[in-house]
């Protein structure tokens, strides 16, 4: 399908640059909407991603905190997360897997969320 080799075309030049100017990446997600692609990164040097990004030829929609925790890897981990949020009022809008068994949560108060501490009492903290 077309759509798929236009996001592996942007996914393959934008990774190829980014690890070119030494940012690594720690968690990537990447959707194809129709004939554009959407790729989140979560870097470590943030300061210089947006720019590496844009030198590359592509627009920096966004630049925004997430949360970047370690979790257990059991069922329904996604689901109590969520909930947890939604019974404190946070709307969780993206998550997803980071390097070395972590989760990556997009939502509309991180400093919230962080401060639900997500304790599960069976597996330590998520």
């Amino acid at each position: 399908m077309i759509a798929d080799v236009l996001l592996m075309a942007m996914l393959d030049h934008l990774t190829e640059e980014v690890v070119k100017s030494k940012v690594t990446i720690e968690a990537l997600c990447c959707v194809q909407e129709h004939d554009r692609g959407l790729c989140r990164l979560v870097t470590a040097q943030d300061a210089n991603t947006g720019m590496v990004v844009e030198e590359a030829g592509y627009t920096v929609s966004t630049v925004r905190e997430v949360l970047v925790t370690s979790y257990p890897n059991r069922p329904r981990m996604f689901q109590e997360i969520s909930d947890r949020a939604a019974k404190a009022g946070i709307h969780v809008d993206s998550a997803y897997l980071a390097t070395h068994g972590r989760v990556v949560i997009g939502c509309d108060d991180v400093a919230a969320l962080t401060k639900l501490g997500l304790e599960d009492p069976d597996h330590g903290c998520i």
